[in-house]
């Protein structure tokens, strides 16, 4: 991955961002990152907490299994975490590097080892990410301003229909449709069709 789209990465508001951890390389073959230990990765003792090393685990594996899953035209969420702590650590620079077990269609395992400045291990995990191509594709219609999802609340059948993507709607309400619904060529079968309509969409 190019330096800019590690940039860009790095850019991106959340959790991440607010704890200083950085970003170094994201390739399908290994994700590395680093951060300096401030109080603010304290738990009461005064040590990095420990859901600071999951979260980092977290963070390695969606990376990397992203970086596999775009290329396929799918988007990835994680599903399960599990990270051991090692050594307790009150200061110093932290790194993790991140690399896969499987790369499969619809899952990916990724290995991540935490180290500190003396190269000793800190925390080892293991997070597993699922793949889909279902909220890829919706995502991919609302981005391009085509089209979002719109059910009619007058239908008891559980149907609903395409219309055109308006500025009024929300990030969150789409996710949620399309998590909601399969998505096909021309229309949309959603499970939940009542509960996925947004109050302020307008009626088709």
């Amino acid at each position: 991955m190019s330096k800019e789209a590690v940039d860009r990465i790095n850019a991106l508001p959340g959790w991440v961002k607010e704890m200083g951890i950085v970003i170094l390389t994201a390739t399908t073959e290994e994700v590395t990152c680093e951060w300096e230990v401030r109080e603010k990765h304290h738990q009461v003792y005064g040590i990095v907490h420990g859901g600071v090393h999951c979260g980092v685990v977290e963070t390695l594996a969606s990376i990397g299994a992203a970086m596999v899953a775009h290329p396929r035209g799918q988007n990835i969420v994680g599903v399960e975490n599990n990270t051991s702590f090692i050594r307790a650590v009150r200061s110093g620079t932290l790194r993790g590097l991140a690399k896969p077990v499987t790369r499969g269609r619809a899952s990916r395992v990724w290995e991540v080892w935490i180290r500190g400045d003396k190269e000793q291990l800190v925390a080892q995990g293991r997070g597993v990410c699922s793949a889909s191509t279902r909220i890829a594709r919706s995502a991919e219609r609302i981005a391009s301003g085509v089209a979002g999802p719109y059910c009619d609340q007058s239908s008891d059948n559980g149907t609903a229909r395409m219309r055109p993507f308006s500025g009024e709607d929300t990030v969150q309400s789409l996710v949620r449709q399309a998590s909601n619904c399969r998505l096909t060529d021309r229309r949309i079968a959603c499970r939940h069709p009542r509960a996925a309509i947004p109050e302020q969409l307008p009626r088709a």
